[in-house]
C-alpha cells in the first residue's frame, strides 16, 4: 500500500520536493485512518468528535457529517458559515458525497470532489473561509 502511495507522489507534479510528496503520502493515508476510525465508532455506538481544521472547513462539513460524525469543534469565526451549510442541507445528500470520496485513490482526487461540489453548491461559504 505504501509502496504504491510513495510512487504515486514520485510521479504526481504538484509536489516540488520529496519532503512534499512523501506528505502527500502520509495526507492520503492519514484520511484513510480517520475513515476507518470513525466507522469503527460508529460501529460500536461510540461518538466520535473532531476539532481544529478539518471541523471548520466548510468544504468538509459534508465529507464529516456524512462519515457519521456528529460533533465538531472549530475557531468561532468559522461557525457562521458551518452552521449555514448544515442548516442548507440533508444528511442524504452528505451521504451520497461520503460514498462518492470513498471510493478515491488519492489525496487530489478527495480534494478535488470535495471542493468542486461544495463550492457550488455553497460558494459563499467556501470562499469567505478561505480568505481568511
Amino acid at each position: 500500500f505504501f509502496r504504491e502511495r510513495i510512487e504515486q507522489a514520485k510521479a504526481d507534479d504538484t509536489a516540488t520536493s520529496w519532503e512534499q510528496q512523501l506528505a502527500q503520502v502520509f495526507d492520503y493515508t492519514s484520511w484513510r485512518q480517520f475513515v476507518v476510525k470513525v466507522d469503527r465508532a460508529n460501529g460500536a455506538g461510540k461518538p466520535i468528535s473532531v476539532c481544529g481544521d478539518m471541523a471548520g472547513d466548510p468544504a468538509f462539513t459534508w465529507v464529516l457529517l456524512g462519515l457519521g460524525v456528529r460533533n465538531i469543534s472549530m475557531s468561532p469565526r468559522l461557525v457562521p458559515a458551518v452552521k449555514s451549510i448544515v442548516g442548507a442541507s440533508r444528511l442524504d445528500e452528505m451521504e451520497a458525497l461520503v460514498a462518492r470520496v470513498l471510493p478515491l485513490r488519492s489525496e487530489t482526487e478527495v480534494e478535488d470532489l470535495v471542493m468542486g461540489v461544495m463550492r457550488e453548491r455553497f460558494p459563499l461559504e467556501v470562499d469567505s473561509t478561505e480568505k481568511v
